[in-house]
């Protein structure tokens, strides 16, 4: 199973989920994503603690994405920023729903309306004129230049 999310060891571990059922005295039906098996056990499950302390609340929590075969879907509401992190071209992006805005890899992103308007704005801020790759994105670097 993928999520979106850093630390994926833990990601489906360490959140809140409704208890749907009881099914027997040691199972549970928890409200998760129908793509995941949703009885567990007792011995999995610990209660959610009800006062936590200031630096253990999420203010924007959402649950972790499921990766399909399709992939999943977001909504860009815009882009923030660009890094170079590693040889891939990252942008900053606020996602729709979401608080903060997260690093993604250029590879990564489908929606070029979103794509085009970044570099529209940063052309004009820059008056540098960037070319286009058909809808990819930037054009491919290589060590020595523009390929």
């Amino acid at each position: 199973m993928g999520t979106n999310h850093l630390c994926k060891k833990l990601d489906m571990k360490y959140n809140q989920y409704t208890v749907l059922e009881k099914i027997e005295s040691h199972a549970y039906q928890l409200n998760i994503p129908p793509s995941i098996h949703n009885v567990f056990n007792v011995k999995l499950l610990h209660a959610a603690v009800t006062d936590p302390l200031p630096s253990q609340r999420q203010t924007d929590w959402q649950p972790p994405t499921i990766e399909t075969l399709e992939g999943p879907e977001f909504e860009i509401e815009e882009i923030c920023d660009e890094q170079t992190y590693q040889r891939k071209k990252q942008y900053l992006i606020k996602w729709v729903g979401w608080a903060e805005p997260m690093w993604n890899d250029m590879s990564l992103l489908q929606e070029v309306k979103a794509l085009n308007t970044w570099e529209a704005s940063q052309q004009t801020k820059l008056g540098v004129k960037r070319t286009l790759n058909s809808h990819k994105g930037l054009q491919q670097r290589g060590r020595r230049g523009v390929v």
